[in-house]
């Protein structure tokens, strides 16, 4: 695994499973990982928005 990186488990909704996986086969996310990654960047950084 690369460095900077934790593993973690996490239960997801099957509905946004889906969408995950059918925005894999549309090439927006490389793989679930990623898109649960720009979902929780995008987030921080709308929280952030929201606090400044």
């Amino acid at each position: 695994m690369g460095e900077g990186k934790t593993s973690i488990c996490a239960r997801v909704d099957d509905e946004l499973v889906g969408w995950i996986d059918q925005q894999i086969e549309v090439k927006r996310f490389n793989n679930r990982t990623h898109a649960l990654n720009y979902a929780l960047y995008a987030l921080k950084q709308a929280e952030s928005a929201n606090t400044s």
